[in-house]
């Protein structure tokens, strides 16, 4: 009986849980069986013991809706269910991350600030290469560690990643150059920053799992993106930096990342002006030198 218990409050809890992120008009309707994924036998049992209501019926389909008591139940602590641990959220050091980008104080706020919140605030980043857009998704995936999860627009379109997703549960999504992202892909994400919930056909089952994420994107332009996906983003477009805000960029990201030398550094930052605005090409300088020198790996990295 315990079991019977126990399996019915999962099955209640499912239920919960897609209500919880479904919006006020498809409420109004409530859910289908294969919407939950739970067979229309089972929930004719829990419509008897009155824990299911029937909220709308056509002649194609029935959708349902928990009762006051099935959602009274589904919020109980059943003994022997165990619940889902809390994530625990990393405190972020104000001091110190974004401490290698120079500027956008009101960007580095509102990521601080929105990244300690129980629900996400999207946050899409955008302008030309070489700004500090992944120098951004770089300093969030180093706070958060585990908890993130890096993608490349360019790269995501194989098999396994919404399986990983599901699976690891990220608390924050980082997504590198998104304008690059195949449409399918840019659905999956516009349905985990819609809904919470990664819902995907798959051969021979359905993927429907709820990932609460923050989503952090960079682009270089964004005229190509769904409307709906940039709709669920705060946006905020990046401007160029001047040749002392380049050089101090550069001075600060190898010094502190890359066990560079003050000196070393500050002579990487002053031969790369006017040869790039890349913060990435300094590093991949600053890691040749300790070979070849620093005048020699400029020569042989940006030739």
């Amino acid at each position: 009986m315990t079991e019977v218990i126990q399996e019915r409050y999962k099955l209640l809890r499912k239920m919960l849980e897609y209500e919880e992120q479904m919006n006020e008009n498809e409420r109004s309707i409530g859910w289908r069986w294969d919407n939950i994924g739970v067979y229309p036998a089972t929930i004719h049992k829990l419509l008897i013991d009155g824990l299911v209501r029937v909220s709308f019926k056509s002649r194609s389909s029935t959708n349902y809706m928990l009762t006051e008591e099935g959602r009274a139940v589904a919020e109980a602590d059943i003994p022997g269910v165990a619940q889902p641990a809390p994530i625990e959220v990393p405190v972020i050091d104000a001091a110190q991350i974004f401490s290698d980008i120079v500027g956008y104080d009101d960007i580095k706020e509102l990521l601080r600030e929105s990244l300690q919140l129980d629900k996400p605030i999207h946050v899409l980043l955008y302008g030309p290469p070489s700004l500090a857009k992944s120098m951004f998704l770089w300093d969030i995936e180093r706070a958060f560690g585990d908890l993130s999860l890096p993608l490349l627009g360019s790269a995501t379109s194989h098999a396994g990643l919404w399986d990983l997703i599901a699976e690891r549960k990220p608390r924050v999504i980082l997504v590198d150059e998104i304008e690059k992202m195949a449409l399918v892909d840019m659905a999956g994400l516009l349905s985990i920053m819609q809904t919470g919930r990664i819902i995907r056909a798959k051969v021979g089952r359905k993927l429907d799992e709820k990932v609460n994420a923050w989503v952090i994107g960079a682009a270089n332009r964004i005229h190509k993106l769904p409307a709906e996906l940039i709709s669920r983003f705060s946006v905020h477009q990046l401007a160029e930096y001047a040749a002392k805000e380049f050089r101090d960029v550069v001075t600060s990201v190898l010094t502190a990342h890359e066990d560079t030398d003050q000196d070393t550094a500050h002579e990487i930052a002053m031969r790369l002006v006017g040869r790039t605005h890349d913060v990435r090409d300094a590093v991949r300088v600053a890691r040749l030198a300790k070979r070849v020198g620093v005048k020699r790996s400029i020569e042989l990295l940006l030739s």
